[in-house]
């Protein structure tokens, strides 16, 4: 009987040890695809610029940013995010802290540690824990879609495991609206709103074309060159 039962645990401990290191795992891959991503990113874009995420609130179009947080706090520093109740204040490093008793959904969103990275021409969203999975795109009138059933034809590039997300989606992609001078991407996570936020990138500054050669005029007063005349031969006598 004592051999079954340290047999037993001897199997359990063998199960939890190949659950971690298969997690442990899948994370280092992740974080390695990432980096290697990140690299190819760096050198298609001109740096990164911290983007707003609106949490809580359903997207409408004409509405602008601002109408979208009433209520709420927004931070423009890093991994900034805005939760619509007001119930969230920034701290120094630019995370959202609970001000008040969060709900559980509100507590589960925070765990998960959102960020949203805006480049030149895409957005890089990122997110660890659980919840990954349950992140879907609206598509206006149609149901939300599952980013798992995105197609490819839309543009977006993401790299998923049973731990994390990173998702980069290009500007022009699907379900991608323009409002006011931002991009914004609404989604829904296990059935919440959620609004990713990016300004539009500044123009670049038109070069100055270069002027033409001045060209030589001559006054009217000026002497007229001559043409150089052909010598004389002599002639024989």
């Amino acid at each position: 009987m004592c051999k079954r039962k340290g047999a037993g645990v001897y199997l359990a401990a063998a199960v939890i040890l190949t659950c971690y290191f298969a997690q442990t795992i899948d994370c280092y891959c992740l974080k390695k695809r990432e980096r290697r991503e990140g690299r190819k990113d760096a050198e298609t874009t001109n740096g990164f610029q911290e983007g707003t995420i609106v949490f809580g609130r359903a997207f409408e179009k004409g509405s602008g940013l601002d109408s979208q947080v009433t209520g709420g706090t927004k931070k423009s520093s890093s991994n900034a995010y805005v939760e619509d109740e007001g119930a969230y204040q920034a701290d120094s490093a630019g995370w959202m802290s609970p001000t008040q008793d969060a709900s559980p959904k509100d507590s589960s969103w925070m765990s998960m540690s959102p960020s949203l990275q805006c480049g030149t021409g895409q957005l890089k969203f990122r997110v660890v824990g659980s919840g990954i999975s349950q992140f879907a795109v609206e598509q206006g009138n149609a149901p939300p879609m599952p980013l798992s059933q995105v197609p490819s034809t839309c543009g977006y590039s993401m790299q998923r495991n049973s731990y994390a997300l990173v998702m980069l989606v290009p500007y022009d992609g699907c379900n991608m609206v323009q409002e006011g001078g931002s991009y914004v991407l609404p989604m829904r996570w296990q059935g919440i709103p959620v609004s990713l936020w990016c300004s539009k990138p500044a123009s670049p500054p038109a070069s100055p074309t270069a002027a033409p050669p001045a060209s030589k005029t001559t006054s009217p007063n000026s002497p007229v060159p001559l043409m150089p005349q052909n010598p004389l031969m002599p002639q024989s006598p």
